[in-house]
């Protein structure tokens, strides 16, 4: 591994946001390897952007429109048993409890709440994480989920319009 070698690391910074894995062999103070984040600034390179070059005839890569983030979640803890529901409860909600931000563990347990109310309800109880900004977040996200799949099915619409 290049990156990684004695000689190389002195050289050169490296910025690939590789966090405590088994083999990691640096050391760092982050705590941020996703994006996107809201702690740190990791946003796409527009030079990576989806390509609409055409090619013999059209291609496209559209937004996917018909979104139901949330129904699988519910549906699988819907066919849990009521032990197997509450342990699933007990275990995101109690690991949960541990996250410092409340804005975190209002957000998990809003997207848990949108999945099925009364997981969502266990794991905010749990997590201690207001009910109320659990609602507001959970309606949130349903909103914006709705405005993705308009506006994704528009652009869908219009690129079949111009292809046909």
């Amino acid at each position: 591994m290049w990156e990684y070698s004695c000689e190389n690391l002195k050289n050169a910074v490296i910025n690939n946001h590789e966090q405590h894995g088994q083999l990691r062999t640096t050391s760092t103070n982050r705590d941020v390897n996703y994006q996107p984040s809201r702690r740190l600034d990791l946003n796409e390179e527009p030079a990576f952007r989806y390509s609409s070059k055409p090619l013999a005839g059209m291609t496209q890569q559209i937004p996917f429109y018909k979104e139901q983030n949330f129904k699988q979640a519910g549906e699988f803890f819907r066919k849990l048993t009521k032990e197997g529901q509450q342990n699933l409860i007990n275990n995101l909600g109690g690991a949960l409890a541990s996250v410092p931000e409340e804005e975190i563990r209002v957000i998990i347990s809003a997207y848990m709440y949108n999945a099925d109310k009364d997981y969502g309800k266990g794991v905010a109880k749990l997590a201690n994480a207001p009910m109320a900004k659990v609602r507001q977040t959970a309606k949130d996200l349903m909103e914006q989920q709705a405005a993705r799949a308009a506006k994704a099915k528009q652009v869908a619409e219009s690129l079949t319009a111009l292809m046909q």
